[in-house]
């Protein structure tokens, strides 16, 4: 029977659910001639899959629009190739008037072949990457050559940018922040969608005094509504045949905010219904909340090697950081929890947190008593059953952090 949740992949159709606001937004703003859009949220709760489902609402409307992944890419010349390649694919055979005007810009350094598909792949020669001034000439050719293109046939094309503070630090911080708004301010016949998850380097971006201060409209894409996101994953339990009383729920709370990994633990916990070395009925009668702990067990033993190896390079007041904020009962830097854990000075204890939040490891959450969060619930899950006991705490693995009273 085939999994109703998918992860790992941006989602679309039947998989996806609820965002009819943010993506008729997202469709809107790539569809409107010198339009900018900036989407703010956190990793993992769908931005992504919001980027693809308004570039197919707007390419439904008639228009044309593409994304490009900036995440991975080491330098601006590198994402200039990511939106020659993209645009190819959204507009076909129609590109090659574009790439003669482009070949005009940049000297005639653009090379022409073809993919595995059998399909144009168009990007700048190799030796263009060893001028200096390449990578900012290089991606404001390819966007001025697009522009002029769409003013030329009285049309709009949209342009999404993902994880767009990789290209800001790539342009050199907040100095490119300047470099990217000179690159994009005189298109009028492009709408851009700018999408980052770095809430706080994206929010300071649009400070007085900086780049983008005034020049972007911003939707910020949360948590998806806990009451919806329940219903749907109930939903799609049980029209593959699983019913479980409680399971969006009960995936939410263990796995909770961030849309990926609530799906994340709804796939396991559908697996487990329906596990080979368990029979079919006895599995189905479970609750969800039964299956919601199976699912999260079976995703932290799953990912047993990652963590270990993430554990071991780690510094040992890094460590008992963490067994503290696995448990999660007490302020860290409290003469308690310094006193019960050894963490040492709240100085010492402060720069592990720093240098936690700055790997991505814990998240500042003034809504529980330790001041933090795990990023990943699946690792707050193996520290509990791996490193725990060694304190002599033996907790469930799915025990979660006390909530701030009131």
């Amino acid at each position: 029977m085939s999994n109703p949740f998918r992860i790992g992949v941006a989602v679309r159709g039947v998989f996806f659910t609820d965002r009819a606001d943010e993506t008729a937004r997202t469709a809107a703003i790539l569809q409107e001639g010198g339009a900018r859009l900036l989407m703010v949220g956190e990793r993992r709760v769908g931005k992504t899959s919001v980027l693809l489902r308004g570039i197919e609402r707007a390419q439904r409307a008639g228009g044309q629009a593409f994304l490009v992944d900036c995440g991975t890419a080491g330098s601006a010349l590198e994402i200039a190739n990511r939106v020659l390649n993209a645009a190819t694919r959204a507009l076909g055979r129609d590109w090659s008037a574009t790439v003669s005007d482009l070949t005009r810009r940049v000297r005639g350094r653009i090379q022409v072949s073809t993919d595995q598909a059998g399909s144009p792949a168009i990007s700048f020669e190799p030796t263009f990457a060893s001028d200096p001034t390449a990578d900012h000439a290089a991606l404001g050719a390819v966007l001025d050559a697009l522009d002029a293109r769409a003013k030329r046939e009285r049309r709009i094309i949209g342009i999404a940018l993902d994880e767009v503070q990789r290209l800001t630090g790539i342009l050199g911080g907040e100095p490119g922040e300047w470099v990217l708004r000179g690159l994009l301010q005189h298109h009028q016949h492009l709408g851009y969608v700018l999408a980052g998850s770095e809430p706080t380097v994206l929010s300071a971006m649009q400070g007085r005094g900086r780049a983008f201060y005034q020049q972007l409209s911003l939707l910020t894409v949360g948590p998806m509504d806990p009451a919806h996101f329940a219903r749907w994953i109930d939903d799609r339990a049980a029209r593959a045949n699983v019913t479980a009383s409680g399971l969006g729920a009960a995936c939410i709370a263990l796995a909770g905010p961030r849309t990926r990994d609530v799906t994340q633990l709804a796939r396991a916990a559908f697996a487990a219904a329906l596990a080979p070395n368990a029979s079919r009925g006895a599995r189905r009668a479970l609750t969800g909340a039964e299956l919601a702990d199976t699912g999260f067990s079976d995703l932290v033993a799953e990912q047993s090697d990652p963590f270990r190896a993430l554990w071991e390079g780690l510094a040992r007041t890094r460590q008992q950081a963490l067994r503290a904020l696995a448990v999660g009962d007490v302020g860290l830097t409290t003469e308690a929890a310094r006193r019960a854990y050894g963490l040492g000075s709240s100085g010492v204890v402060g720069s592990a947190l720093t240098a936690l939040r700055d790997a991505r490891v814990i998240l500042r959450a003034a809504d529980y008593s330790a001041g933090y969060v795990f990023d990943n619930p699946y690792l707050r899950g193996w520290v509990i059953r791996n490193a725990l006991p060694d304190l002599g705490i033996v907790l469930p693995v799915t025990h979660l952090p006390r909530a701030r009273a009131g």
